[in-house]
Protein backbone atom coordinates (compact mmCIF):
# COMPACT_ATOMS: atom_id res chain seq x y z
CA UNK A 1 0.00 0.00 0.00
CA UNK A 2 3.00 2.39 1.04
CA UNK A 3 4.50 1.61 -2.46
CA UNK A 4 1.38 2.68 -4.57
CA UNK A 5 0.36 5.29 -2.11
CA UNK A 6 4.25 7.06 -2.87
CA UNK A 7 3.29 6.48 -7.03
CA UNK A 8 0.01 8.03 -6.14
CA UNK A 9 -2.06 5.39 -7.09
CA UNK A 10 -5.42 3.66 -4.99
CA UNK A 11 -5.42 0.39 -3.58
CA UNK A 12 -7.72 -1.98 -3.97
CA UNK A 13 -8.32 -5.03 -1.61
CA UNK A 14 -9.56 -8.15 -2.67
CA UNK A 15 -11.07 -11.41 -0.63
CA UNK A 16 -12.15 -9.37 2.05
CA UNK A 17 -14.59 -11.27 4.69
CA UNK A 18 -13.94 -10.14 8.04
CA UNK A 19 -14.24 -7.62 10.61
CA UNK A 20 -10.86 -7.86 11.43
CA UNK A 21 -9.48 -7.31 8.12
CA UNK A 22 -11.68 -4.25 7.22
CA UNK A 23 -10.20 -2.79 10.37
CA UNK A 24 -6.73 -3.83 9.27
CA UNK A 25 -7.19 -2.43 5.76
CA UNK A 26 -8.50 0.85 7.42
CA UNK A 27 -5.35 1.36 9.59
CA UNK A 28 -2.96 0.90 6.96
CA UNK A 29 -4.28 3.16 4.59
CA UNK A 30 -6.39 0.90 1.86
CA UNK A 31 -8.29 2.92 -0.55
CA UNK A 32 -11.13 0.35 -1.32
CA UNK A 33 -11.86 -3.05 -0.86
CA UNK A 34 -14.53 -5.96 -2.18
CA UNK A 35 -15.13 -9.32 -0.50
CA UNK A 36 -17.79 -11.35 0.70
CA UNK A 37 -18.00 -9.42 3.78
CA UNK A 38 -19.83 -6.73 1.56
CA UNK A 39 -22.19 -8.81 -0.16
CA UNK A 40 -22.25 -12.13 -2.07
CA UNK A 41 -21.79 -12.69 -6.14
CA UNK A 42 -25.25 -12.34 -7.43
CA UNK A 43 -26.75 -12.34 -11.17
CA UNK A 44 -26.77 -9.68 -13.61
CA UNK A 45 -30.52 -9.91 -13.00
CA UNK A 46 -30.39 -9.77 -9.18
CA UNK A 47 -27.62 -7.15 -9.81
CA UNK A 48 -30.27 -4.78 -11.81
CA UNK A 49 -32.89 -5.38 -9.30
CA UNK A 50 -30.85 -4.18 -6.47
CA UNK A 51 -30.14 -0.93 -8.45
CA UNK A 52 -33.76 -0.17 -8.75
CA UNK A 53 -34.64 -0.86 -5.58
CA UNK A 54 -31.19 1.33 -4.24
CA UNK A 55 -30.93 -1.70 -1.55
CA UNK A 56 -27.12 -1.54 -1.57
CA UNK A 57 -26.10 -5.05 0.31
CA UNK A 58 -23.54 -4.24 3.02
CA UNK A 59 -20.96 -1.07 2.34
CA UNK A 60 -19.41 -0.45 -0.87
CA UNK A 61 -16.88 1.34 -1.81
CA UNK A 62 -14.43 3.35 0.30
CA UNK A 63 -13.41 2.12 3.64
CA UNK A 64 -10.94 5.03 4.49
Amino acid sequence: MAMAHSLHMKVVAEGIEADAQEAFLQFRGCDFAQGFYYGRSMSGEKFLDVCRSNQVPGSIGSIS
